[in-house]
């Protein structure tokens, strides 16, 4: 007999650090917006935002892309 995966929701939310390289790609643009997503249904609160890429536009890219 499988066991079936009942998805629960967080009684709190999940407190989020996230590292991004946002230039070059998509991916870390996509996970933003899923947990911004995320934050808007109080399932986890975006504690901060760092940036690990040297480019000139990425602070602004991702402070635009994050609205706090």
């Amino acid at each position: 007999m499988a066991a079936l995966a009942i998805p629960t929701i967080a009684q709190e939310p999940v407190p989020i650090v996230f590292d991004t390289d946002i230039t070059g790609d998509v991916d870390d643009v996509l996970a933003l917006a899923m947990l911004h997503s995320l934050a808007d249904r109080s399932e986890c609160t975006i504690e901060a935002l760092t940036i690990s890429e040297i480019h000139p536009m990425a602070a602004n890219f991702t402070a635009g892309v994050s609205p706090f």
